[in-house]
């Protein structure tokens, strides 16, 4: 009999990106820093940002 191969199914970056604000929240960033990235990054990966 063959094997069976399965596929995760990847997430969206926005479940990694919460899952890393989740991270930093417990190693003690200030709030300012998290709203901050919560800002920041999604414009920035989302290229609607320009500096």
């Amino acid at each position: 009999m063959g094997k069976v191969l399965r596929f995760c199914k990847l997430k969206s970056w926005e479940d990694y990106f919460e899952e890393f604000l989740l991270q930093k929240e417990l190693e003690g960033l200030r709030p300012r820093t998290l709203n901050d990235y919560r800002y920041y990054i999604p414009r920035f990966l989302d290229g609607k940002e320009r500096l």
